[in-house]
């Protein structure tokens, strides 16, 4: 599968967010891109066993399949957490709102798996003062900006 020139966080992202598709045959694209990331990315364990209950239309049964492939994903790839979070808060910000309400909360909710994999570094100025990194000010940029 070829996914040009996105990253795999901007993968995930799309991914995790065409679980919560109506169409079922776009949550099965959505689910097979997820794990040729996941493969590519030397992820550890599969996802096959998702399939057949990923497909399951009762909403407690689909909900909690992709509260686990986001734990997979987060699990066997935590060096990716600031890409992610980062990018999904961007996306969560530019989504309207009108009718995307449950979708947004699910994708909310599907982030609690990587934020505990951030990692928040100080950096010291020329005057020995301690003062955030840049990439643990972006990260807390965007993690508060889910907040709004």
């Amino acid at each position: 599968m070829d996914v040009g020139s996105y990253t795999f966080a901007q993968i995930i992202c799309l991914g995790l967010t065409k679980l919560y598709h109506a169409d079922s045959g776009i949550q099965r694209k959505s689910s097979m891109l997820l794990e040729v990331m996941h493969e590519h990315s030397s992820g550890v364990l599969s996802f096959g066993e998702f399939e057949a209950i990923a497909a399951n239309p009762a909403s407690s049964v689909y909900l909690h399949v992709r509260r686990l492939a986001t734990e997979r994903l987060s699990g066997d790839h935590p060096n990716h957490a600031d890409d992610v979070v980062s990018g999904m808060s961007t996306l969560l910000m530019c989504m309207p709102r009108s009718g995307n309400e449950r979708v947004a909360l699910l994708l909310s909710q599907s982030l609690e798996s990587w934020v505990p994999n951030i990692q928040l570094t100080l950096d010291s100025d020329s005057e020995a003062r301690l003062h955030p990194s840049s990439a643990s000010s972006r990260i807390m940029y965007h993690i508060l900006t889910l907040t709004q």
